[in-house]
C-alpha cells in the first residue's frame, strides 16, 4: 500500500534535533552507519534496540545499531518510544501510514 500525502505523518522536530534538509539528512545518517564498528556475533539477531534522542546525542549510537543489521532481511519493525506527554490510556498510537 502506497502511502498518500494526507497519510504521512510530519515530523515536529526537524531542523531542531535533526535535518530537516532530505540529503542533509541521509548524508548525517550514512555517515553514522559507516563510523559505526559492529563485532561478530555468534548467533542470529532477532532484534536491535535503537535510540530516538536527537542526532548529537544518539547519532553515533544508532548507526552501530543500524550497522549491524543493514545488509539484512528485515521481515518486522517495530517503533516503540515512551510519549513525552501525559496520556490518560496506556498505549497511543497513531492513524499515519508513515512517517516524513
Amino acid at each position: 500500500m502506497t502511502a498518500s500525502l494526507t497519510d504521512i505523518r510530519p515530523s515536529p522536530i526537524a531542523g531542531r534535533w535533526y535535518a530537516n534538509n532530505p540529503q542533509r539528512l541521509a548524508r548525517s545518517i550514512d555517515e553514522f552507519i559507516a563510523n559505526a564498528v559492529v563485532p561478530t556475533i555468534d548467533g542470529r539477531v532477532v532484534g536491535i534496540l535503537a535510540p530516538h534522542a536527537g542526532h548529537a546525542y544518539s547519532g553515533p549510537v544508532a548507526g552501530h545499531a543500524f550497522r549491524f543489521v543493514q545488509d539484512m532481511e528485515i521481515d518486522v519493525v517495530a517503533l516503540i518510544g515512551p510519549s513525552h506527554h501525559f496520556y490518560s490510556t496506556a498505549i497511543v498510537t497513531a492513524k499515519h501510514d508513515a512517517y516524513q
